[in-house]
């Protein structure tokens, strides 16, 4: 029986206060290539009245990203993000792109109103080279993806399109509404 109790007390003692090592993951060179951006550059949408709207990078950042739920292979993940906000009159979006494997990224932005988030569009765990070509509203996109939206209340499904080239192309949301980039 004491035998049994020290195995016991020396399990949790060897296993209490432990630290875990996390798998950290950094963006590899192609992955950050992904955002065409640069500060200070301004930007031109069209929305469906014909109205152009300017935003600016107005600015662009690394930070490190540690989720609340581990990693599939690992006890603790830590991950790299690279952020550019883009300002306009009444509301901002963040672009992020995020390592999660050695191999993938999440890219993800949100539009935000009163530094509250009013939409999400993202794409998860896709590899760095899953941009393709492909036609969407009778337009060729060239080298891009489709990143599907979100927000708090039910308003039905909402698409965005975000090229190499030229990052977000196109945002429909559900209600008829879209911006469209103009050169």
């Amino acid at each position: 029986m004491k035998k049994i109790l020290f195995l016991i007390l020396a399990m949790i003692s060897f296993s209490c206060g432990r630290e875990y090592e996390p798998c950290r993951t950094s963006l590899s060179p192609e992955a950050k290539e992904i955002n065409p951006y640069s500060i200070n550059q301004t930007i031109k949408w069209q929305n469906q009245n014909g109205i152009i709207i300017e935003g600016k990078i107005t600015q662009q950042k690394t930070e490190r990203f540690i989720p609340s739920t581990p990693g599939q292979e690992c006890e603790m993940s830590d991950n790299e993000d690279y952020i550019t906000t883009i300002s306009f009159n009444n509301f901002i979006f963040n672009v992020k792109i995020r390592s999660t494997t050695t191999d993938k990224i999440s890219y993800s932005f949100e539009q935000r109103e009163n530094n509250y988030p009013k939409y999400v569009f993202d794409v998860y765990e896709i590899p760095v080279n899953a941009f393709t070509d492909f036609y969407f509203k009778n337009v060729l996109y060239q080298n891009a993806i489709v990143a599907y939206g979100y927000s708090g209340n039910d308003e039905g499904p909402r698409i965005a399109v975000f090229s190499k080239e030229k990052g977000i192309e196109y945002v429909q949301y559900s209600n008829t509404n879209w911006y469209k980039r103009v050169d």
